[in-house]
């Protein structure tokens, strides 16, 4: 009789501990499984082109265009490094404008107008709708300068993430 209360307690016991580890599973698959789907749902919109990768943002004002104030004038530009080593490596001065401008389109950048006080200076720009989970939405800003020859004497790029 002993034996059997014994035995009776080791099978319940022994159940408890498995539907125990059977929730424990369902929940962490269940886990898994929310985490990717917010993952791939959530996705970059449009996708984050070459150019923007692993770029970094900083603090400061954002264009190069004249500055409107003398508080602009003052305030220190926001240039991405990651950004701005690409354009410089990629397009150096002397370089005709067309291939920049080819390349931001094909990367999804919208060209903008001139600057008003500057007309040789032109820019484009890249919004990203929505990001991932892990990785937050860019807005992005690529600006350069022409001489008459149509080739660029600079280029500059400024980055900048939105979060929650």
């Amino acid at each position: 009789m002993k034996r059997r209360r014994c035995l009776f307690r080791y099978v319940r016991k022994r159940a408890i501990v498995v539907r125990s580890t059977k929730i424990l599973l369902v929940a962490a698959s269940m886990a898994v499984l929310v985490i990717g789907f917010l993952t791939v749902w959530t996705g970059e919109d449009p996708p984050t082109p070459p150019l923007l990768r692993g770029a970094s943002a900083a603090g400061g004002s954002i264009g190069a265009c004249s500055a409107e104030s003398e508080w602009e004038a003052n305030e220190p530009l926001a240039l991405s490094p990651e950004l701005n080593k690409r354009l410089a490596d990629e397009f150096p001065a002397g370089q005709s404008e067309e291939l920049l401008t080819q390349t931001l389109i094909k990367q999804r950048f919208e060209l903008r107008p001139a600057c008003l006080k500057d007309r040789s200076i032109r820019s484009a720009e890249f919004i990203q709708r929505s990001g991932s989970l892990f990785h937050w939405p860019i807005h992005a800003w690529v600006y350069w300068k022409i001489d008459e020859a149509w080739k660029l004497v600079w280029t500059k790029g400024f980055v900048m993430y939105y979060s929650l």
